[in-house]
């Protein structure tokens, strides 16, 4: 049968600057206020029967906050439904990407408030940070590959979605495509590969109007392909609407006790980055973890991350006469000056209500289109350096915790270098402790600190409460 399970979170921030510090509000999926207050959320969700063929089940999580520098705001985080047949998954509305490298929560599983040890969730595309797109997404789970005595797998996903934020295009549409394969060296050691890909097209532009989004531009859209002559300049000259992703190879090793994982995530903006010019460009995570998680330390990650490569800094160079006569572009594009997630027409990038959809270390700032006057959020620093460190466990084998410690170094971007690169160092320790003799009702705490020049210097404090009942 389907398990239902409720859930009540009461969340108030306090932190000693104008901002909450880095860690209080980056992968909270876009619900933590950026300045001192609180967020309520209410929660309701059922889990698949595994007994049936035809599995159903459905979410619903809606949220408030309030803060300093805004009033109330109501906001859907889920709202979904979903069906499973088989290794066929279709979900509607509203939904949470399933995230990697979770800490230990007291019911060990995806509703934990600890969330993942990683900067990007596991995944440099999408990593939590930002709040979720109403769509559907059909999802393939892993399928043995006919004839390969079980050793080949494949998987993916397909699925479109529409923004709701003010950005610079308005009601842009987005398209993500992900498609992996994995090789089982053993039943206990395994190789991913794949590729995952998002592209924003059609929308409100200020400068363009409303952009074509016809049957043939979605075609266009799913083969990556150039626009028609009633496309933009950037269009025809480059890939039709804004287009980027990831690319990742992962090992997987566990036993009885213990898991290993090694995975790098490598960031694109064009062909170049798919071609892996980028190189050595990319997330580099490198985890271990114990299944017994009433360990002290039960889960430690290490993440260096490097994106200061980009193909190079030559993008393009004129076209000579003969190519011009011969009806090509008078700009020919070479590849490099990537500037991850960001676009010169869809100028808000890979971003939805202001906050970076990918990895949250490429921060966005606010911006006025020069040519449109238009205001805008985008993405300013993607250029850059880190170091994260994080550990978690059970706290006298009982209360889950995390402690989290993230270097940067800074540059900006290739379109944009700051004056100087700039450092900064976050952390958070957060844990979760169970009320006795109440029923489902735990206490949420977190200390946090930013120090450097990203962020203003500062720490913070979280307290919350949360009760869960499930049937």
């Amino acid at each position: 049968m389907n398990d239902l399970i409720f859930s009540v979170l009461l969340l108030g921030a306090v932190g000693s600057g104008e901002k909450l510090p880095f860690w209080t509000q980056a992968n909270q999926w876009g619900l933590m206020p950026e300045t001192n207050g609180g967020i309520a959320k209410i929660q309701a969700y059922s889990t698949f029967d595994e007994s049936k063929k035809l599995q159903w089940q459905w979410g619903v999580s809606l949220a408030a906050n309030t803060s300093e520098a805004d009033h109330f705001k109501g906001m859907i985080d889920e709202l979904y439904g979903s069906l499973r047949w088989k290794v066929l998954r279709l979900d509607v509305g509203w939904k949470h990407r399933q995230l990697d490298y979770l800490a230990s929560g007291i019911y060990n599983d995806k509703t934990s408030t600890l969330g993942s040890l990683s900067v990007t969730g596991g995944h440099i595309v999408e990593s939590g940070n930002a709040r979720t797109m109403p769509g559907y997404n059909l999802t393939l789970e892993p399928i043995a590959i006919p004839y390969t005595s079980r050793k080949f797998w494949v998987m993916g996903e397909f699925g479109d979605y529409w923004t709701l934020d003010d950005r610079y295009v308005d009601n842009a549409l987005v398209h993500r495509t992900k498609v992996a394969f994995r090789y089982d060296f053993s039943s206990k050691f395994h190789l991913t590969f794949g590729l995952d890909h998002y592209a924003i097209w059609g929308g409100n532009s200020p400068l363009n109007g409303k952009m074509k989004t016809s049957f043939g531009n979605y075609l266009r859209v799913l083969t990556g392909s150039s626009a028609d002559e009633s496309g933009t300049l950037s269009d025809r000259i480059n890939v039709i609407g804004d287009q980027g992703g990831g690319e990742f190879q992962r090992l997987d090793w566990e036993n009885d006790k213990y898991v290993f994982s090694f995975q790098h995530d490598i960031p694109y903006s064009d062909r170049s980055g798919m071609r892996f010019q980028n190189f050595p460009d990319g997330v580099n995570t490198l985890y271990f973890g114990a299944k017994d998680k009433q360990h002290w330390v039960s889960d430690v990650v290490y993440e260096f991350q490097y994106t200061k490569d980009q193909s190079g800094p030559l993008h393009e160079r004129p076209a000579t006469a003969e190519e011009i006569a011969a009806g090509k572009p008078n700009k020919i594009v070479l590849g490099g000056r990537d500037n991850y997630f960001t676009n010169g027409e869809y100028k808000s990038g890979w971003t939805h209500y202001r906050r970076t959809i990918g990895n949250p270390l490429f921060y966005t700032n606010h911006k006025i289109c020069k040519k449109t006057g238009k205001e805008y959020w985008a993405i300013v620093n993607n250029y850059l350096i880190s170091h994260h460190i994080a550990i978690a466990g059970r706290l006298f084998r009982s209360s889950p915790y995390k402690l989290m410690l993230t270097y940067s170094y800074n540059h900006g971007q290739y379109y944009g270098f700051f004056e100087h690169p700039i450092y900064e160092l976050s952390g958070a320790f957060v844990g979760e402790i169970r009320i006795p003799r109440v029923s489902g009702l735990s206490f949420i705490y977190g200390l946090y600190a930013d120090y450097g020049e990203v962020y203003q210097n500062s720490c913070g404090f979280n307290l919350g409460m949360r009760w869960r009942l499930e049937e």
